[in-house]
């Protein structure tokens, strides 16, 4: 054997490892997801668990989080991703199209066309994904943001602009707007700033007082006296009785 076909050998080998690698990943955070284990070991979700305990990059995680989740319901895509067929970069690109019924023809067009002609007849089975979402860096600290939306969400973006650009007192831009509904909305759904609204126990498991006065509730006051406080029941016992007879 030449010395050129020893290390051809050698990047086979590799190249086998890396697809058996990709499968072994989408089993496992499959077990992950399934048994809970990125809680038990302190992280909010899945896609936090990928990025910092198995520190794949954001992309990378979000590609196999999706495949991982939709090779539960196509054992046939799971099939080829076992024996090396098809890459998880390749699956990504059908997954929001393939169904049980669909997998067996769209495996056949991810091992047969090139990518452009895959993204080509996705783009025609749904036109919603003929303008993929991407994000790429254009400099140090600025990136590109590229999705289709249809004009329900444009007439909803511009009210949120419109109402923003109102409430500070200028033209807001629309990275300002996501920026600012983004904010919005991990206040309101994101656990990690929930969490920090809550409390701190004390060690013997009592809440510190928060200075908040806890107003009683109306219906305590029911039956008393606006002025003293008193029940009426109790006005009643205490007073003397006073008939039509005392009086002359």
């Amino acid at each position: 054997m030449h010395w050129f076909e020893k290390i051809h050998q050698h990047a086979v080998r590799c190249s086998r490892q890396y697809k058996r690698s990709e499968y072994e990943l989408i089993m496992a955070l499959q077990t992950v997801h399934a048994k809970r284990v990125y809680r038990k070991m302190g992280y909010a979700s899945l896609f936090d668990y990928a990025v910092k305990a198995l520190k794949l990059p954001e992309g990378n995680a979000y590609a196999f989080i999706n495949v991982s989740r939709k090779a539960v319901q196509m054992p046939m895509m799971t099939k080829a991703l076992e024996t090396g067929e098809i890459t998880v970069s390749q699956a990504k690109r059908v997954i929001s199209v393939m169904t049980p019924e669909t997998q067996a023809l769209w495996l056949e067009k991810t091992k047969t066309l090139t990518q452009r002609q895959l993204e080509q007849e996705v783009a025609k089975e749904n036109p919603k994904f003929s303008i993929p979402e991407r994000i790429k860096p254009v400099c140090t600290d600025r990136l590109r943001l590229e999705c289709g939306i249809d004009e329900v969400l444009e007439n909803k973006l511009e009210r949120v602009k419109a109402i923003l650009s109102q409430k500070r007192s200028k033209i807001c831009s629309l990275e300002e707007t996501l920026d600012a509904m983004t904010d919005e909305f991990l206040e309101r759904h994101d656990p990690f700033e929930r969490a920090k609204r809550l409390p701190t126990r004390k060690p013997d498991g009592t809440l510190p007082p928060t200075g908040k006065t806890i107003a009683p509730h109306p219906s305590n006051f029911k039956g008393r006296n606006k002025r003293t406080g008193e029940s009426q029941a109790a006005l009643q016992r205490t007073s003397p009785r006073v008939s039509r007879s005392n009086y002359p």
